[in-house]
C-alpha cells in the first residue's frame, strides 16, 4: 500500500501528455488501472499502462490503482489536472 501511495503520478499536464504506469509490474504484480474523466479531456491507452491525455480546454483525470492481495484490495487515487493548450 505504501508503494502506490507514494508512486509519483504529474499533477498536472498541459494541453497533451503522457502518463507512464507502466514501471507499477516492477512494484505489484496484479493491479488494475482505472479512469475517470471530468471535463472535455481525452484519454486514450497507448502502451502497457501508458496514457496519452489531450485537452483543448481544462479538465482533470482521476486514475485509481487497484492492487490485489492474497486475500484482499487496495486502491489509490491520482488525480491529473489537464490545462489547456
Amino acid at each position: 500500500m505504501r508503494i502506490l501511495k507514494a508512486y509519483p503520478v504529474a499533477a498536472k499536464v498541459k494541453g497533451e501528455g503522457l502518463i507512464d504506469f507502466s514501471n507499477l509490474s516492477v512494484l505489484i504484480r496484479d493491479y488494475d488501472i482505472e479512469y475517470s474523466v471530468d471535463g472535455p479531456v481525452d484519454v486514450e491507452r497507448v502502451g502497457e499502462g501508458v496514457y496519452r491525455i489531450r485537452a483543448k480546454s481544462g479538465g482533470r483525470v482521476t486514475f485509481r490503482i487497484v492492487a490485489y492481495g492474497n486475500f484482499d484490495e487496495y486502491s489509490v487515487e491520482k488525480t491529473v489536472e489537464v490545462l489547456g493548450g
